[in-house]
């Protein structure tokens, strides 16, 4: 989103119009963005002068309002849109979270702005030392989970790879055959099939 903002930032109203908004502009059947807007205007305060006035304020400084609509925010995320707010005041992020709810037999569709801690100019030393754990292995949980997971994954596999050793083959209170090289022995039939399994 940041990169489409930068893409923005520069561009003429009519720039805006003609290279990004064209076609959707031509499928709604309006002219401009200018008659798009007055169209939507329901109070009859739209004031056409003004609005192209400050739309090209706001592509010529980059001064954008960015919005995220996302499932759930990651804590990453949300730092980081705390950042950007904490360095300038020309952008505006706003974090929504969309939950879904069935009632009734109706699916609804419930929004939630997300509202990053503005950090102070002096961290506490709590606050300062966790940002230095964070800033040292950042994404530490998520690694940690992949790890936990790749060594049980291990684990699993070394025990099939146990059970599918000739010795290790047999049901628990089967004996292996005297001969292990006979095609006929239940048990050899019963290690053909785990090994194929």
């Amino acid at each position: 989103m940041l990169s489409y903002a930068a893409y923005l930032q520069g561009l003429t109203p009519e720039g805006l119009e003609s290279e990004v908004l064209g076609q959707h502009l031509h499928k709604r059947g309006t002219a401009s963005i200018v008659a798009a807007v007055e169209a939507a205007d329901q109070q009859g305060a739209f004031d056409p002068q003004a609005f192209t006035d400050s739309l090209a304020s706001s592509l010529a400084d980059g001064g954008f309002r960015l919005v995220f609509v996302l499932d759930s925010t990651p804590d990453e995320l949300v730092q980081l849109v705390g950042y950007l707010q904490l360095l300038t005041d020309r952008i505006v992020v706003d974090l929504v979270t969309v939950s879904t709810y069935e009632v009734n037999g109706a699916r609804i569709l419930v929004p939630q702005h997300i509202e990053p801690a503005r950090r102070s100019a002096e961290p506490s030393d709590a606050e300062a030392v966790a940002r230095q754990v964070n800033a040292l292995h950042p994404g530490a949980e998520a690694a940690e989970r992949t790890a936990q997971q790749q060594r049980a994954q291990q684990d699993a596999n070394q025990q099939d790879d146990a059970q599918d050793s000739p010795g290790n083959c047999y049901p628990a209170g089967c004996v292996p055959p005297v001969d292990p090289e006979l095609p006929d022995a239940p048990e050899n039939a019963f290690c053909a099939a785990r090994r194929l399994a």
